[in-house]
This record gives structure tokens, C-alpha cells and sequence, in this order.
């Protein structure tokens, strides 16, 4: 393995730990990926077009995920000023008798969504809208 490799993995572990610390990896990530860049290439201009090269791709492959989740989640506020969401809820209430029912019904409903449209993180803010009644 070369030195790029190595700086790689003591990167990766780096940002492992920062997660598990709960506390912010945008910097480490944005570090590491310069030095495991310099250390291939050779030089610190690669090194730092990496960086960038890094956040285009990023941007390109999951701002159409950001976008939906926004759209949903401001959906899902213009519903409950409106009051759509107790209505669409009216006739699952006699499901949630307890927790436990509770959380089942929500998983279930969650997942046959999730198996019936596009799976995305945008699916737990549509079971957002039965968790009040399921509480």
C-alpha cells in the first residue's frame, strides 16, 4: 500500500471517531481529502482541486435528494396549517390503541410506503404525519 492509502485510512478513522464523538467532520473530511490528494498526485494544487472536485460531485449527486426533502417538508407544514393531517389520520386512529400497536402501525405504513414509491430519507417526515396520532 502506498502512502495515500495509509493517509486514507488514518483519515477514515479520523472521521469514524469524530462521529462517534458527535461533533462536526466537514473539516476533517475536507483535510483529509487534500492530504490523501497531495500524497497521490504529488502535488498541493491537485491536493486542493480535489477539495473541490469533492463538493461538485457531492452537490451534483445529492441536491435532488435536498430539494425533495425541503418540498416535503413544506408540504407537510402547509398540511398541518391546514389541517389536512387529522383528517387523513381520522380513520387509522383506531389502530393505535397503545405504544407498542403504535410503532408497529408506523413501521408498517413507513415500509409499504418505502416499497411503493422512491425510497428516500423522505419518507420518515411522511410517517411524521401519523406519529401525532400515534402518540
Amino acid at each position: 500500500m502506498s502512502a495515500a492509502h495509509w493517509i486514507y485510512l488514518i483519515g477514515l478513522a479520523a472521521i469514524i471517531a469524530t462521529v462517534v464523538a458527535k461533533k462536526n467532520v466537514i473539516a476533517i473530511a475536507v483535510v483529509a481529502t487534500f492530504v490523501t490528494a497531495t500524497a497521490y498526485a504529488g502535488s498541493a494544487v491537485t491536493g486542493l482541486g480535489a477539495i473541490f472536485n469533492g463538493a461538485i460531485l457531492a452537490t451534483r449527486e445529492l441536491l435532488s435528494i435536498f430539494i425533495i426533502i425541503a418540498l416535503v417538508t413544506a408540504m407537510l407544514g402547509a398540511m398541518r396549517g391546514l389541517g389536512a393531517d387529522v383528517l387523513m389520520i381520522r380513520p387509522l386512529r383506531g389502530l393505535f390503541r397503545n405504544g407498542h400497536v403504535s410503532y408497529v402501525v408506523l413501521a408498517v405504513v413507513t415500509f409499504l410506503l418505502s416499497v411503493s414509491f422512491w425510497p428516500t430519507p423522505v419518507l420518515p417526515l411522511i410517517a411524521a404525519i401519523l406519529l401525532p396520532a400515534a402518540v
